[in-house]
């Protein structure tokens, strides 16, 4: 997702573009840039290993395995999500919704309970 759809997004939810600013330099001192290599090199923002325990309801900085796997079947068959709609429900990281994204989805919604 691009920055300025986060934040028009925030915007939204009442944030403060400072809040934003907070959240993300918070995001990026606890996370790690991870390569995936099987699903097409995407790259990850996931906790650090070392800081797992301080933010044990993270759940978006996790790679699900369930995740993982439905985007990897979505990076294999690309023409099957090209052009079309997305929602992915119970998304965690959204790592799935990204595949659909990369795959060609022409609109991809990520939903997941907070």
């Amino acid at each position: 997702m691009r920055a300025a759809t986060v934040t028009a997004a925030a915007r939204r939810c009442s944030y403060t573009e400072t809040r934003v600013a907070r959240a993300r330099s918070e995001v990026l001192k606890y996370t790690t840039e991870v390569a995936i290599d099987d699903l097409a090199g995407m790259r990850l923002r996931l906790l650090s290993n070392s800081i797992t325990a301080r933010f044990a309801e993270a759940w978006w900085a996790l790679l699900w395995p369930g995740g993982h796997v439905l985007a990897r079947h979505v990076l294999s068959h690309p023409q099957r999500f090209r052009g079309r709609r997305v929602v992915d429900l119970g998304s965690g990281g959204g790592v799935g919704a990204v595949a659909a994204a990369l795959a060609g989805a022409t609109r991809v919604v990520a939903n997941d309970v907070c």
